[in-house]
């Protein structure tokens, strides 16, 4: 056989086997097919545990100094869920309000189980279930502090301080409603009174807050601050638990469950359990109230 005849055999048998490889083999690098992502419905399925994040804020959610033992609403609120769902609950980790988005995004929980305030910059990296109540939010200022009286627009001032939690809703309102003033920011781990020290003791000129943690304050501390307007919150805000961002399926079956639970009792019994009132907050009306 001529030379020329085996080189052109020989090289046949590189580019057929070369061929098969590519068929057989697995392809690598951006065209490559990848294990799909394991969705937190899957893993939550799977595991048969509910990973909760949270933060203390009464009387959402508390914890014995003592014991360890959690109370709140929010504690009592996710038992029934995963009592409902028949999913073991497990309290993993203490986050910031100005951290639930990582938290949520690092897959170190599966859920941020206390009462959260719907926040549209929160929005855009996470999702929201749906309402567990609405809370209305009123600006306090001191209870002898006249300045603002004929118009509130007149705290929009670079003159005036705002005291706010870094990433809560209150630092939210003061961006969004006062945005000339200062900002005096605390952290995030903070307790809410604090806020109401730092208005009391004149650091900071007005506060967002709701009104039950007002009255709270002002039982220890009479006469010390006010709402500018009891009778008009400044916002009307839904409460909700923080759920995975772009996780349709995992919102569904929460939100599913909430829808039941509203359907009975047990939310204004339990908020009167820790309010000692059911009608503190405002509650989620039923689509069918109004049909006659």
């Amino acid at each position: 056989m001529k030379t020329s005849a085996v080189i052109g055999i020989i090289a046949l048998s590189v580019l057929i086997a070369l061929g098969l490889q590519n068929f057989v083999l697995p392809q690598r690098g951006a065209g490559a097919p990848t294990a799909a992502k394991e969705s937190t419905l899957e893993r939550v399925m799977r595991t048969g545990t509910l990973r909760c994040g949270y933060a203390y804020y009464a009387p959402s959610l508390m914890k014995d100094p003592n014991t360890g033992a959690f109370s709140g609403y929010s504690y009592d609120l996710m038992n029934e869920i995963g009592k409902r769902l028949d999913l073991k609950i497990e309290w993993v980790e203490e986050t910031g309000y100005g951290l639930i988005a990582e938290s949520l995004a690092s897959n170190r929980i599966d859920m941020f189980c206390a009462a959260t305030a719907y926040d549209p910059h929160r929005a855009k990296r996470m999702n929201f279930s749906a309402p567990l109540f609405y809370v209305p939010i009123h600006v306090f200022v001191r209870a002898d502090d006249k300045r603002f009286e004929s118009d509130l627009a007149t705290l929009d001032n670079a003159a005036f301080r705002v005291a706010v939690i870094d990433g809560d809703i209150s630092d939210t309102l003061a961006k969004a409603d006062f945005p000339k003033a200062q900002r005096v920011s605390l952290a995030q781990n903070v307790a809410h009174g604090q806020l109401f020290e730092e208005l009391a003791t004149g650091k900071a000129d007005a506060i967002f807050s709701e009104p039950l943690l007002a009255a709270r304050y002002q039982e220890h501390n009479p006469d010390a601050i006010r709402s500018l307007n009891p009778e008009h919150p400044a916002r009307v805000t839904p409460i909700g638990f923080g759920l995975p961002h772009l996780d349709a399926g995992f919102k569904n079956m929460i939100d599913v469950t909430l829808q039941e639970i509203q359907n009975e009792r047990f939310m204004p019994d339990l908020i009167a359990k820790y309010t000692g009132r059911p009608d503190t907050f405002m509650p989620v009306t039923p689509p069918y109230a109004h049909v006659q």
